[in-house]
């Protein structure tokens, strides 16, 4: 499973004290067939971090690399968001990150918001785990 891999290899990278280059924090560019470039710039050290394990495992420059970027980046803000996922995964100082298989399933299946962030609400069901529950409006 790619997402599995890619995570394990940043991992990996970080706890050897990997360098992230310049060239890695410059990030991704696409451009268009009118010709309009989007950048997204991986201004957060950690962010081009993950962007530079990625790409020395898939490559920026094919549409699965950046898929799977995309993919670790917003399953790592969901982890650190979404307190109802903390059953899902460990993270300690000795042994690294623990992930159950269901969540990176789920990232790997899940689509992307425009934002390239997944829907917690989706999220949530896509691991069967119900909707979640809103406290009762006051009147």
């Amino acid at each position: 499973m790619d997402l599995r891999r890619a995570w394990q290899v940043a991992r990996s990278e970080a706890e050897t004290g990997a360098a992230v280059s310049p060239i890695d924090r410059i990030g991704i560019s696409f451009r268009n067939r009118h010709g309009h470039v989007t950048n997204f710039l991986f201004d957060d050290l950690d962010a081009a971090c993950w962007a530079a394990a990625v790409d020395r495992v898939y490559g920026l420059d094919t549409v699965n690399g950046v898929s799977v970027l995309f993919r670790l980046l917003a399953l790592i803000e969901l982890m650190a968001e979404a307190g109802w996922l903390r059953p899902y995964f460990t993270l300690d100082v000795r042994a690294g990150a623990s992930l159950h298989p269901a969540l990176l399933a789920t990232a790997a299946s899940e689509p992307l918001l425009p934002t390239a962030k997944f829907d917690a609400g989706r999220f949530r069901l896509a691991m069967g785990l119900g909707a979640e529950k809103k406290p009762p409006r006051r009147r």
